[in-house]
């Protein structure tokens, strides 16, 4: 089965769900506002499409400058907030900066979700839970789609399988067998060719 992306109609409403579902999920989470709710929905989509073959969204999201962020936020919150679904409150966090922090006027529509994604939504919320927005945005600047990406461009799902990391020295084992294994066979396959020809001119 290949990689699947969502049409934008159901992607949009997947997004507006999420979004509603993040806010309830991080109500408790002080360091929480509008850069962390993009940094959750990004991993949640990115980590999604390379596990499952499927982003959970399949929104396209925008190389921006405190990181990736879906390109169709700000018409679809504002659509939210006029629709009375989402608050967008102003405040500090704890270390005094300022905060735009959406705010879950109605339950999430969870139906829209599979099990699984809404799993990694939580695994991925639990693995940001003591980020503030800057360490957010920093550790989602270490991707390769957004490393690879200028501002406004459109990151691919696909970015997602790439790593400019070194390799390790077991992987580096692992591909010198797969190499070595590769060489054997090509080896084999071209001392059988001959026999192959002279049965087929007999």
């Amino acid at each position: 089965m290949g990689i699947r992306l969502p049409t934008k109609s159901v992607g949009e409403k997947k997004l507006i769900e999420l979004i509603l579902y993040i806010s309830k999920l991080c109500a408790d989470d002080p360091f929480f506002g509008s850069t962390k709710l993009n940094k959750i929905l990004y991993f949640s989509d990115f980590l999604a499409y390379g596990s499952f073959g499927k982003a959970i969204t399949g929104v396209a999201y925008q190389h921006l400058e405190k990181g990736p962020a879906p390109r169709m936020l700000f018409p679809v919150r504002a659509r939210m907030i006029e629709g009375g679904d989402l608050r967008l409150d102003s405040r500090m966090d704890p270390f005094g900066y300022e905060q735009k922090r959406p705010f879950a006027l109605r339950e999430a529509n969870l139906d829209l979700f599979e099990f699984k994604e809404l799993t990694l939504v939580n695994h991925v919320k639990v693995a940001l839970a003591q980020a503030n927005a800057t360490e957010a945005s920093n550790i989602s600047h270490r991707e390769v789609g957004y490393k690879t990406t200028k501002m406004k461009e459109t990151i691919p799902y696909a970015s997602i399988f790439l790593s400019d990391e070194p390799l390790n020295q077991a992987e580096i084992k692992f591909g010198q067998e797969k190499w070595a294994e590769s060489v054997n066979v090509n080896a084999n396959n071209n001392r059988r060719q001959p026999t192959s020809n002279a049965v087929q001119a007999a």
